[in-house]
């Protein structure tokens, strides 16, 4: 399933979702940059891509302003896929990216 079908007009001010993808172009440096999501619904936004820096970037606009949270994808062992974790709400949004094994490995950013 899309990573943009768990984002909706029910959980736009608050929610979450948990997404694991092997989608080939955002472990490829040598693509600039991979779009794994853009959605607007009504006034929020989500964006979550991999840039050229190689990180994943989280950007949620929203009652609580705009935040934008990123993780060094070089940090993760990603040679099996990604687990990405994201959280919302107008108080803080966090993200979190792990690998695909058993016994992942996690790291965790957030912004108030």
């Amino acid at each position: 399933m899309p990573l943009s079908n768990l984002i909706d007009e029910f959980n736009e001010i608050k929610g979450g979702a948990v997404w694991e993808t092997r989608k080939k172009s955002l472990f490829n440096s040598e693509i600039p940059e991979a779009v794994l999501l853009e959605k607007q619904i009504n006034k929020s936004y989500f964006r979550v891509y991999r840039d050229s820096s190689f990180q994943i970037v989280f950007i949620h606009h929203g009652p609580g302003g705009e935040r934008s949270l990123k993780i060094d994808l070089n940090k993760i062992d990603h040679h099996d896929g990604i687990r990405i974790v994201l959280g919302w709400s107008p108080d803080e949004t966090v993200m979190k990216v792990s690998d695909v094994t058993s016994a992942p490995k996690a790291i965790i950013v957030h912004a108030r």
